[in-house]
């Protein structure tokens, strides 16, 4: 009797717990993804609160700038209020690596995450928005909303 090799017993189970494993993991990969697009937006939106408060504590016009291409944004002293970061203009800097609020989406730690809206908002030195401002990530699976009047910066 040859003992090398497989039954077919012994392939068909091989095949179903395969099967079951894959039925298994598939919606938690998706899940992975949803978490990752909701940590963006918390990001985007503790970014957009930190423009807010550079403004009130210093009493300038700090502005966030969404770009669809290259995809993401930029926090900058606004100081013309035109919207524009012109060479006379600063970046915001990082509190933590001290380096310019540039953010690069759909590389490295946001690859997959991408902005569907382009626009921006500035603070006044009270806080206060020049305008709503509403920005949809990835094809408006999660958006970050800035409300007029008030700046209620949140997660939708």
């Amino acid at each position: 009797m040859d003992t090398r090799g497989f039954t077919l017993i012994e392939l068909i189970v091989v095949v179903i717990f395969l099967s079951i494993l894959a039925i298994i993991a598939v919606p938690r990969l998706s899940r992975v993804t949803d978490l990752k697009i909701a940590g963006a937006a918390d990001k985007i939106a503790a970014d957009i609160r930190y423009a807010q408060q550079l403004s009130m504590s210093e009493g300038g016009k700090y502005a966030v700038k969404f770009e669809t291409s290259p995809n993401g944004y930029y926090i900058f002293n606004d100081a013309n209020t035109n919207g524009i970061k012109d060479p006379s203009e600063s970046y915001a800097l990082d509190p933590q690596t001290n380096d310019s609020m540039i953010i690069n989406l759909n590389t490295g730690v946001f690859d997959g995450i991408t902005v569907d809206t382009a626009g921006y908002v500035r603070f006044d030195s009270k806080g206060v928005p020049n305008s709503s401002l509403t920005v949809t990530l990835n094809g408006g699976k999660k958006s970050i909303n800035v409300v007029s009047q008030t700046g209620m910066v949140y997660v939708q």
